[in-house]
């Protein structure tokens, strides 16, 4: 039975790093040098068998780059090696401080059993034992990015599902091993994507290059590019969202969960049936319309982080997400309440106004007069 053993970021520290990096977001990265190549050296993985095939190893980079990277592998059945008539313990030779990086370079390449440039997906020919070894050679310039690394081991070869008479020879048996292999890989790529193919469907594992995908399935729309989370956000609850489409409270959610700020929805009908048509034709018709079939998104200026540059786009995304989430054929507006009280403007009371009681005007140093004051000398 084929086994499998992903890289995270406890097997990367294990390892030795030179002129690079692991982190949790990223895996293996490395930094912006045109002076220095970069390398990495594994400590051995143990598959606990003698004897092991290590099959393939998927190295993946979420970020494609112009430069070159080297993979070195090789396996032994022990965990050392004998260098001039006494045992050298490769994991302790990887971690010493006592051996440069061309030194280790050089030993790994000695025992090596495959190198290859900048893989994607490479068959483990001719790496046959216990413990598997391999390192990175970086090439300086470039910034690289490998965020994931998987080993399958103790696969079945195809050989030996074919007839004896295909086995018999053991340079054919290579041959068609190695030839093998290459439909195997393909295969066991494509059983592997069925096998996980819920991860497409979980907004929490699927990869930002396919999260687009996804938000378009649940009808989430591409407004929300600068944040990935909310995006995510959105899917996991986008059962409930599209059950109270067309509603206030269905608009009051996804406006909490896109701004983080819950607002004040006013409907147009609902001032119309408060005061008499005379009234409201003279006092607030300029503010809420005369088509009983709109309302209003009310937010707070300070609220929404409007300051800079980002300030158009990001009301521009706010309407979007009212206009598609509003009931057909209705008309909505969105307010941004200043906090500050001008009459004939929207002004609520313990929300972007209060009363308090009047005080004497002072003229020091500590007195402001805001634009809307009006002085008089009555």
């Amino acid at each position: 039975m084929a086994k499998t053993v992903t890289f995270n970021e406890e097997l990367w520290k294990r390892g030795m790093f030179y002129h690079c990096q692991v982190t949790e977001e990223i895996g293996l990265c490395t930094s912006l040098n045109t002076n220095v190549t970069s390398y990495y050296f594994s400590v051995s993985l143990d598959s606990m068998e003698t004897g092991t095939n290590w099959h393939k190893a998927v190295i993946h980079c979420p970020v494609p780059f112009d430069g070159i990277f080297i993979f070195t592998y090789f396996a032994r059945d022990t965990d050392f090696i004998i260098n001039d008539g006494k045992p050298l313990f490769l994991n302790q030779f990887v971690k010493s401080q006592e051996y440069s990086a061309k030194e280790k370079k050089d030993l790994f390449e000695e025992l090596s059993d495959g190198r290859v440039v900048s893989p994607r997906d490479v068959l483990l020919n001719k790496a046959v034992g216990r413990y598997l070894w391999f390192f990175f050679e970086m090439e300086a310039g470039y910034k690289y990015y490998i965020n994931r690394l998987t080993f399958r081991f103790s696969v079945q070869s195809y050989t030996q599902l074919l007839p004896e008479c295909f086995q018999e020879s053991k340079e054919g048996e290579n041959f068609l091993h190695r030839f093998l292999s290459v439909f195997q890989t393909m295969y066991d790529t494509i059983q592997e994507e069925i096998n996980n193919i819920s991860k497409y469907f979980d907004p929490n594992l699927i990869e930002e290059n396919d999260l687009s995908w996804l938000a378009d399935w649940v009808g989430c729309p591409q407004i929300t590019e600068e944040s990935k989370q909310i995006q995510r956000k959105w899917i996991q609850n986008s059962f409930s969202l599209i059950q109270k489409k067309g509603t206030v409270e269905g608009l009051s959610r996804l406006l909490t969960l896109v701004t983080g700020v819950r607002p004040a929805i006013i409907e147009t009908y609902q001032i119309m049936d408060f005061y008499s048509p005379i009234v409201y034709e003279e006092v607030y018709k300029n503010l809420y319309g005369k088509d009983v079939y709109s309302f209003l998104v009310l937010f707070k200026e300070g609220d929404l982080n409007l300051d800079g540059s980002l300030k158009e786009e990001r009301l521009e995304q706010i309407r979007d997400c009212i206009s598609y989430y509003k009931p057909a054929y209705t008309h909505s507006e969105l307010v941004i309440l200043r906090p500050y009280l001008i009459l004939g403007q929207h002004c609520y009371l313990g929300i972007n106004s209060t009363v308090s009681t009047a005080s004497i005007l002072l003229l020091n140093n500590m007195t402001i007069l805001p634009f809307q004051t009006v002085l008089s000398d009555k």
